[in-house]
């Protein structure tokens, strides 16, 4: 028993696709085990979509630029500052979690949801 218990803790679990994810989730469940890691790697396979069109548009905004104006390096280094920002609030909305100060809907479609909708309307008043 310690020995599987020691596997299941020490494996590495990011290496399930989305489709085993499912099984392993419904066996985890039948043993007794928490299945709040798969969960959340379920949910972030479900929101990629969101995330991609959010990070999409963010580089339509900022690609939007003359390459004669000299901003190229300013909107570069603008955009990856904005992305880092972006993985670390996700990072620690998922840990947040973890912590069960809140559920697997608020803090893994929510921000990815506003994120997607901020950078939709700076997009479209840009686009204006």
């Amino acid at each position: 028993q310690e020995f599987l218990l020691s596997y299941i803790m020490n494996h590495n679990k990011q290496k399930f696709s989305f489709f085993k994810l499912f099984d392993q989730i419904k066996t985890s469940k039948a043993n007794g085990i928490n299945t709040l890691f798969y969960r959340i790697e379920l949910h972030n396979y479900l929101t990629n979509p969101l995330l991609f069109l959010a990070i999409f548009m963010l580089a339509m905004r900022l690609g939007n630029i003359k390459p004669r104006e000299g901003d190229a390096l300013k909107m570069i280094l603008i955009g990856i500052a904005i992305n880092f920002v972006i993985y670390f609030i996700l990072a620690i909305t998922q840990n947040l979690i973890h912590l069960k100060l809140g559920n697997i809907f608020t803090f893994i479609y929510l921000p990815k949801l506003i994120l997607t909708l901020l950078f939709s309307r700076q997009l479209l008043l840009h686009l204006q």
